[in-house]
């Protein structure tokens, strides 16, 4: 499993990847804009509804995103 810094990692890829900034995606979803500030120096953990937001936004499994699994398919 990732540590916060590998999963802020993993988020900011994930932003890369869709074209859009972490920003953008904050505020889609509601969540912090601090998020992976916080993540980055362990202030804070990503709680479950946050990850399976993340998840869902991006269309990747949560255990892709905090490293279980190598393959992003949500149907594996």
């Amino acid at each position: 499993m990732l540590d916060n810094k590998e999963i802020s990692a993993k988020i900011k890829l994930l932003c890369k990847q869709k074209g859009i900034t972490v920003k953008y995606m904050t505020e889609k979803l509601n969540i912090s804009r601090n998020l992976i500030y916080d993540l980055e120096k362990n202030n804070q953990y990503l709680k479950s509804n946050t990850l399976e937001k993340i998840a869902v936004f991006f269309d990747v499994s949560m255990d892709y995103i905090v490293g279980r699994t190598d393959n992003p398919d949500i149907n594996k």
